[in-house]
């Protein structure tokens, strides 16, 4: 299986074991569906209406799911995966650098969190400044506001995940215990 997939990377003496996470096609198609659906009432409301304040409120909306709709195409067509998951710890994005890596050791706590109806996997880390001194002003303000909104300053969301929120969490778990 491709996605989500637990590989074993060999019969060690640790069995080393490596999480891949790709995308889940099928949630990224649905959540590409909606943006249209959002782009297409949004263009229509521009159109139909004659007032201005509709611009005001359509064209914003428009920009931000035609933007959500082209990263989330980019991510079907890209089939790299977004998280790799080892004994070094966990890397986001693993195929743009090595600055996306969260340690084991950083790593202060793992929890499953629930906002409304989305849930996902928070990460709490020890030294916070110190992982922020390396990101660019955008990425700081967006683990800022992840930190204070939910207490956790980097999240795995469940919404694009190929499996099971609870089974990802137990497997992390495991892999921090036997770090520490």
């Amino acid at each position: 299986m491709r996605l989500g997939k637990l590989m074993d990377r060999g019969k060690t003496a640790e069995n080393q074991q490596e999480i891949i996470l790709y995308p889940s096609t099928g949630k990224l198609l649905r959540a590409i569906l909606l943006s249209v659906l959002f782009v297409a009432a949004g263009v229509f409301v521009l159109e139909t209406q004659t007032l201005w304040i509709w611009d005001i409120l359509v064209i914003p909306g428009i920009l931000f799911f035609g933007a959500g709709m082209l990263i989330l195409l980019y991510r079907l067509i890209n089939k790299k995966p977004s998280h790799v998951i080892n004994e070094e710890g966990i890397w986001f994005n693993p195929s743009r650098s090595n600055k996306e890596q969260i340690k084991w050791e950083d790593i202060q706590n793992l929890t499953i969190q629930q906002i409304s109806r989305q849930r996902f996997i928070g990460i709490d880390l020890h030294n916070m400044e110190q992982f922020l001194s390396t990101r660019k002003a955008w990425r700081k303000k967006l683990i800022q506001f992840n930190a204070g909104l939910i207490q956790a300053p980097i999240i795995i969301g469940e919404s694009l995940l190929s499996m099971k929120l609870e089974e990802l969490h137990s497997l992390m778990l495991e892999m921090w215990e036997k770090a520490k």
